[in-house]
């Protein structure tokens, strides 16, 4: 009896080791941001409905990301998913072969998705991943501050009345502006909003057709040059990183902050006091008009970021991308205002009156132009956002700006 319990036992633990041996991993690489905890549910709960597959999804912050990135994608332990903002520098995975064409799958993807959602991540006609969120860059501002300084939402409407701004604030003691220098890519913002409120919101096409020495490039270039002149931004902002500006925005240390929608779910968690500004504290201002310029006013920056499946990764990884956009998982983050899904419906499962906006502003703008650093592709995009930082901090002509743009531009 005992020998017959023994090789039972054996059995069902060589049994075990074996299911264990023959699980698939898939891993998945994601930009870290106060929503790991909400990711990191989305996991465990499809890991304990699997007996065969496991998913671990692991983060690095924004810029490590970006860095770390061109060097995992050619080693042979590459991601199976890669978090991805699309545009030029999808277009350049592809052509490095680092992805997996997955066009057989596209009508599942469109059941589960909006079609811009789908076809963001193609790349001559080949499929290679699938957007989760749609995302806006707005002028976000403490109604506090702006208060104490007799600042109003008209006065920020136009360019020239926000410059006139950043003296006002100043005289009361308010810091105008909250930028994260040291990382870069937030100063795009400006230099994005300014290029198509000056030029339109064909300027990314303008400049790549007939080079960036473009009359509306150097325009917004100057206007950038003249809002660092007025030293808008907090002390020490060529040196601080983003995380850390989002608490400073949640601290109440300065009245505005241009950047996306994200900034609602993380300004919190990143202030002293761990809970930040209430969101009926804060108002959502579209960037200024320029008056003369050949914008209409509605052109808006932003994102569609989503996921690419890598080369040679297992069938599975396009199950549980599957699965992370089906609107069981995307409704419950539209409801709580995490982000704003490209899941079907799930829109209207949004109550937070702020990400709400963002979701009609974006419905309703003449152009919505993907992050300039991320379309432009990785070479380009890099000196893109070198270039505003360094026109705001005073460092650069707009012709040297145009030069460096149109060399990278040649060479990429």
């Amino acid at each position: 009896m005992f020998k017959k319990t023994l090789a039972a036992a054996l059995f069902v633990a060589a049994l075990s080791a074996s299911t264990a041996i023959a699980a698939t991993n898939v891993s998945v690489l994601h930009v870290a941001d106060a929503l790991d905890p909400y990711w990191q549910t989305i996991v465990e709960k499809y890991n304990n409905s699997q007996s065969d597959v496991v998913v671990k999804m692991d983060y690095l912050e924004n810029e490590a990301y970006k860095a770390k990135l061109p060097t995992l994608l050619q080693s042979d332990d590459r991601p199976d998913i890669i978090y991805s903002w699309g545009g030029g520098v999808l277009a350049a995975h592809a052509e490095a072969d680092f992805l997996e064409d997955i066009s057989a799958h596209k009508d599942d993807l469109l059941k589960l998705i909006y079609p811009s959602g789908v076809g963001a991540f193609e790349v001559d006609g080949k499929l290679h991943g699938a957007a989760f969120d749609f995302s806006l860059v707005s002028m976000y501002a403490n109604k506090t501050l702006l208060d104490k300084a007799g600042v109003s939402a008209d006065d920020l409407s136009t360019w020239a009345g926000f410059t006139a701004a950043m003296d006002k604030l100043k005289a009361a003691d308010v810091t105008p502006l909250i930028m994260s220098g040291a990382d870069k890519w937030p100063m795009q913002f400006y230099l994005g909003y300014l290029m198509m409120r000056e030029g339109g919101g064909d300027m990314v096409a303008q400049m790549q057709a007939t080079g960036f020495n473009n009359p509306s490039f150097l325009a917004a270039s100057q206007k950038l040059i003249d809002l660092g002149a007025q030293e808008p931004f907090q002390e020490g902002w060529l040196s601080q990183t983003f995380l850390p500006s989002t608490g400073q925005f949640g601290d109440g240390d300065a009245a505005i902050f241009l950047m996306g929608n994200w900034l609602l779910t993380q300004q919190g968690p990143n202030a002293k006091d761990g809970k930040g500004i209430d969101n009926a504290n804060i108002l959502s201002l579209p960037f200024p008009k320029i008056m003369g310029g050949k914008g209409d006013g509605t052109e808006t920056v932003g994102g569609i970021d989503g996921f690419e499946i890598t080369k040679g990764a297992p069938p599975e990884a396009l199950e549980f991308l599957k699965y992370f956009l089906a609107a069981e998982q995307q409704n419950d983050a539209a409801a709580q205002g995490l982000y704003i899904p490209s899941s079907i419906g799930s829109e209207k499962h949004i109550v937070d009156p702020l990400v709400v906006k963002a979701a009609e502003t974006i419905g309703t703008s003449s152009k919505h132009q993907l992050f300039l650093d991320q379309d432009l592709g990785p070479d380009v995009g890099r000196v893109f956002n070198d270039v505003a930082v360094a026109l705001a901090a005073g460092e650069m002509t707009p012709e040297e700006g145009a030069e460096a743009l149109q060399d990278a531009y040649d060479n990429r």
